[in-house]
């Protein structure tokens, strides 16, 4: 780098505003359709429970979260309106999608859990232990 380059910073303030109203529009969008997702979800399916249950339900959870977040990256981005659009809904959904795997993970150890405790209790029932 010689003297008198420009310093490119990934990251500009109109960017990283786009980003914080973005997230935040996305998760506000995402969290007020969930129960919509997870009814229309159901009636597709058949079930309320279930891995094609859960994958159909996050995709609407994200496609909310997208919507909400390129109209709060539009309204908080201060150059181009695309740019802007598109950095709110990246991460929005980037949001989303890390809540959404972290929920299922704390889903997963619970099951895990209560499976483990019904064995403890057959064995015990089973050989007086």
């Amino acid at each position: 780098m010689w003297l008198g380059q420009p310093v490119l910073r990934p990251w500009r303030e109109e960017n990283l505003t786009a980003a914080g109203l973005g997230t935040l529009a996305g998760k506000v969008t995402a969290a007020t359709t969930r129960p919509l997702a997870e009814a229309v979800t159901t009636g597709l399916t058949g079930s309320s429970d279930g891995t094609l249950h859960d994958s159909i339900a996050n995709m609407f959870s994200s496609a909310a979260a997208v919507a909400g977040g390129a109209i709060g990256g539009l309204v908080a981005g201060k150059g181009s309106a695309s740019v802007s659009a598109l950095t709110g809904a990246a991460a929005a959904v980037a949001i989303e999608q890390y809540n959404d795997s972290a929920y299922r993970g704390k889903e997963a150890e619970q099951k895990e859990e209560d499976e483990e405790k019904k064995f403890e209790y057959r064995c015990s029932r089973s050989f007086g232990f």
